[in-house]
């Protein structure tokens, strides 16, 4: 794997920009399978220094590298990498994770909790059924909580 990683950066340095993409798409998978999340994000902002707009080609992949963006403080690059999710994979299991993600990156790291609640929406009318629904409810009644509180002070 160490030599596969070195292989990268010597593409990424050499602007082999056609075997970088081919080596992007091999080596993420390889690395989330292994559990080194923060070794596949660097891979991941290597690669998009060349070529701004790519992602993996498996919405797990998505989902893995915006948790580890996350994780290493960086919401905006989780948020972006979340950003076509819905519309791409509309059809997926994964889609409410995507969407409770996104919710709790607004939320809790953005602090934009109307944009929040939107996705927290989504998950609790078109996937009720999905466990995650439970947690977006809840996250929902916190919200509002907070917005009464807030507005009680301001009154």
């Amino acid at each position: 794997m160490p030599a596969q990683e070195r292989y990268h950066k010597l593409l990424h340095l050499a602007g082999k920009d056609d075997r970088l993409l081919g080596q992007t798409n091999r080596l993420i998978p390889l690395l989330l399978r292994q559990g080194k999340k923060r070794n596949a994000l660097e891979v991941l902002r290597r690669c998009r220094e060349r070529h701004p707009q790519y992602l993996p080609e498996q919405a797990e992949q998505i989902i893995d590298l915006a948790e580890a963006a996350r994780s290493e403080r960086e919401p905006k690059l989780a948020l972006q990498l979340l950003a076509g999710f819905e519309q791409k994979w509309a059809r997926s299991a994964l889609l409410p994770e995507a969407l409770f993600l996104s919710g709790r990156i607004l939320c809790e790291d953005l602090r934009d909790d109307a944009k929040a609640d939107g996705y927290f929406v989504k998950i609790c009318e078109s996937h009720a059924s999905h466990a995650r629904a439970a947690e977006a409810q809840r996250f929902r009644d916190v919200l509002a909580r907070m917005a009464t509180t807030t507005q009680m002070r301001t009154s």
